[in-house]
Parts: structure tokens; sequence; C-alpha cells
């Protein structure tokens, strides 16, 4: 048994521009997230909650396996129009942007957006779908910081309506249960510190032959932690390793007479104590209950909290006062109500924050337990807090993803400036702006040209390492849209002042 931190991925498809298709036709995004074989903690154990046994890898190559599993999508219902009479018939019309919902597909681990219809250049599409992935991880892995990333696939589903015969036939009577869809552009993300937390707008952008951009909000959170079985994978590779021990040392047990299921009596305060914890002293299992709280419980916290100081950053920014009194109510910046665990009893206030939850652990366990310590109370106890602080955080961020389906252009639009901040700051470096001249055909130089090769094979040294350091800092990376240093063109900008050789001077003053 081990205990697993559970982050919840939200994927926030705001908008798609048309900008240049070749086909006209039906089109929907699909995203999956898979495991980075390339990040050097990409073995650590990261899996999927509850993802199905599918197969989703292609002859031609070898995927990654799939590292989070879908659990939910969400769209706003569209509302009436202003003008429609209570009782009034509804129109009919199909909605072109809408032909089929944004939903889960769970035998390929998935989510799809809505599909819709494309017939005109620069046509936009307003999709605001939120795709809901839930990513478990080991709490060794979680303490130490080397979470794993992920990587992020969308795929670009187009489905020809030539034998419908044509868009604008389709439009008037979508059959859409008789479409087939097929993949025809992939765009690939790395996604780093999932575990701290993470509210990132990305635009996505597909290759030259399908051009368009879908604009996608990606905002992550550590949840909650579970206990889990192990696999019975590794349980085999586990009994096969002692079993290779004990073949060396005569007269010990063989591990392969242990079953491979995890035993049925093991309880949860064996798995945080260890079967010998009944006969540690009374110090020392308060001494490792302190360790435990501070691991688990203050990452619960650090996550509350930046959920929240970033909730009510987005609420203060993005919403209007009668939009934040009808969706988080004035409640907005108080304090969250004390837990059950410090409240109704004689506990003292000194052991606990304003939200409830306790600080000083050792304190607040002695005082809660009095001399009944014992592994099976402080796992309990443990439990109770480690729920009461999960609460917390999912009741944030719901009421998050709340206010993202109400004001996703805004959101959108208040992520867009980091964006094109360190956007700047990586292309910066391949634009060289060289001294104004005084005369456009005569230059400094008696050979400009072959010098800007020498220049640019110099500045490319400097700039990759400069843009692996830009990188490193980003908690998004474009796999597909960004070129190597290697193959990015370099701009040499050249100005000059008016005038010229040709020009007349100016006449002296009088």
């Amino acid at each position: 048994m081990s205990l697993r931190a559970v982050i919840e991925i939200a994927l926030h498809f705001e908008s798609f521009r048309n900008i240049d298709l070749f086909h006209q036709g039906l089109y929907h995004l699909k995203a999956r997230l898979r495991q980075d074989g390339g990040s050097s903690g990409s073995g650590s154990g990261g899996t999927a909650t509850g993802s199905p046994s599918v197969n989703t890898q292609q002859p031609s190559q070898q995927q990654a396996p799939i590292a989070a599993c879908p659990v939910g999508s969400l769209a706003l219902e569209a509302l009436p129009s202003d003008g429609a009479k209570p009782g009034a018939r509804q129109s009919t019309r199909p909605d072109h942007h809408n032909l089929i919902p944004a939903h889960v597909i769970e035998d390929q681990a998935t989510f799809s957006t809505r599909s819709f219809l494309i017939r005109y250049c620069e046509e936009e599409v307003e999709m605001n779908d939120i795709g809901q992935f839930r990513w478990e991880i080991s709490t060794q892995d979680a303490a130490k910081g080397s979470v794993p990333s992920l990587i992020l696939e969308v795929d670009l589903m187009f489905a020809d309506l030539a034998q419908h015969g044509g868009a604008d036939r389709f439009g008037e009577s979508p059959d859409v249960d008789s479409t087939e869809f097929k993949c025809v552009s992939t765009a690939r993300f790395r996604l780093r510190r999932l575990a701290q937390g993470m509210h990132e707008f990305v635009p996505v952008v597909f290759d030259e032959f399908h051009c368009c951009v879908a604009h996608c909000m990606i905002h992550s959170a550590l949840l909650d932690y579970r206990l889990r079985l192990q696999p019975n994978a590794q349980l085999a590779s586990i009994a096969a390793d002692g079993e290779a021990e004990d073949a060396a040392v005569e007269g010990s047990p063989r591990v392969s007479q242990v079953p491979l299921a995890p035993p049925a009596g093991l309880s949860f305060a064996e798995c945080l104590f260890g079967p010998d914890a009944a006969i540690e002293s009374r110090d020392q299992l308060l001494q490792r209950a302190e360790g435990i709280y501070q691991k688990h419980l203050d990452a619960l916290a650090a996550s509350h909290e930046k959920l929240t100081s970033w909730f009510k950053q987005v609420c203060e920014d993005c919403l209007t006062p009668m939009q934040r009194e009808i969706l988080v109510g004035a409640e907005v910046g108080s304090p969250i109500a004390k837990s059950p665990a410090a409240s109704g009893d004689s506990l003292s206030t000194a052991c606990t924050d304003a939200n409830g939850l306790p600080t000083q652990y050792r304190r607040y366990l002695e005082l809660k337990l009095g001399p009944r310590i014992s592994p099976r109370a402080l796992a309990g106890h443990l439990s109770y807090d480690l729920n009461a602080a999960a609460c917390r955080v999912i009741e944030t961020w719901h009421r998050a993803l709340s206010v993202l389906l109400h004001a996703p252009r805004e959101v959108a639009l208040s992520l867009r400036l980091p964006w094109e901040t360190y956007t700047s700051r990586r292309w910066a470096s391949t634009i060289v702006k060289e001294p104004p001249r005084a005369d456009v055909a005569e230059t400094t130089t008696e050979d400009s040209c072959s010098s800007h090769s020498t220049m640019a094979e110099s500045l490319r040294k400097q700039a990759r390492d400069l843009d692996k350091e830009v990188e490193d800092e980003l908690a998004v990376q474009d796999l597909s849209g960004i070129w190597s240093m290697e193959a990015r063109p370099l701009i040499f900008e050249e100005r000059y002042l008016g005038g010229g050789a040709a020009a007349p001077p100016p006449k002296p003053p009088s």
C-alpha cells in the first residue's frame, strides 16, 4: 500500500480561430496527457487515476503510456436570448459551432471538445470547454520536488463532408452520426511543476498545412492524498528481487511463497508507521507523526493558499461587482470557517490557524489525544485532518472552475500578458538592431552581408544558452511550434536617417 498525491489538471479551451485551413468541414480538438519519456523524473511512478487499459499506440510510432485519466468535462449551457418571451417556442436551427457537445472518451483516455463546422476564413468559434484530468504521483516524489513532467498532446480532428454534399448542404441538415473523424495535425507541449499549481495561457498552433490556433488555459492544483494498493506488477518485481537476494542466504525463507496480493489486514496506520510502530515510545510516535503532518498537511495548506490567492486575483480583475456577488458571494476575501477538528471541543486555538488547521502539530496531537497515543489513533486523526484540508482545496478549485466558465475571455486575457512577456524575451535574442545610418545606399562596413553570417553564428551560440535558461523557467514548453536555435532565423534590423547623400545640404542660418 502507498499514499499517493492526487493532482487535478484542467484544460480550458477558450476559443478556436481558423486562419487558413485548406478544407471546409467538421472539426474538433482531442487532448490527452502522456508520461514524458525525455524527462529526468519520468520513471518515478506517475499514474492515471483509474485509467483504462487501452492501446493508443500507432504501429509507426511508439508512444508513451497515458499518465492522467480524464474524469469529467464542463461546459456552459446556452441561455435563451433576452428577447425571447417566456413559454415561446425556441428555434430548432442547429448551432453549427456546437454540433457534438464536449465529452470524455473513456476507452482512449482523452477529452474531446465540441465539434464545430468551419466554412469561412478567419472564422472564430467560442468553445469554452473544460476537460478535467486526475494524476497520481508518489508522495516521495512530491516531497523531493522531483515531480515528473507530462506531455500534452492536442489533436486536430477533421471530418470531410464531401460525401454529404459539402459544408453548406451539411449545415442545413447536419447528420453528425454518419461523420468519421481523422487526426490531421498534432501539437505537443511539455508541462512542468504541475504539483506546485500552475495557471498558464497556451496558444495551440498547428502546422502550416492546417493554419489555425486554439486558445487554451492550463490549470493544476494538488487536491488530496489517497491510499492505494500497489499494482501486482510492482509487487511481482519486488518479490523477484527479494527471491534473488534470499537465494544467496542459506536457510532464509523464499519470497515466492508469499502471495502477490497485499495483505488483507494492512491498515492505514501500518502503512504510515510500519508493523513495528506498536513497540515505539510515545515520544517516537509523536515525532514521526509530526513529520508526516509536516510532509502532507503543509503541502495541502500551501496548495490551498496559492489557489485562493490566484482565485481572489481573478475575481478582482475579471469579474464585475455584480458577477462577484452572484458567482462567489461576498466572502471571496474572507477566511474559511474553522474545521470540525478545532471546533466544539477544548482544543487550544494556539495550535490552529484561521482555517482551523493545526500548525503546532506535536502540541496539537498531545492536547487532542492525551495519554491515548497509538499508531491507530494518530493515523485516524491524520486521515481526518487531511480530509478536512482536502475539502477546502476541492471547494476552492470548483469555485475557480465555475468562474472560468463564466469569464473565459477575461481570464485568458489576464494570463496572456505573462505569456507575451517570456515569448518576447525568448525571441529577442534573434533580433539584432544595428546603429542607424545616414544614407540607405552607403554602409559603414565594406562587406556587411558576409559579416552578418559570421555574427549570426556567434549570436546563435550565445542565444542557445539563453534559450535553454528560458526553457527551464517555462511551466509549459511548446515542443512543436518553436524551432531549435540552429534552424531559427536571425533578423538584422537596419535603419537610416532621412535625407541621404543626394539631399541638398541645409542652408546656414542668416
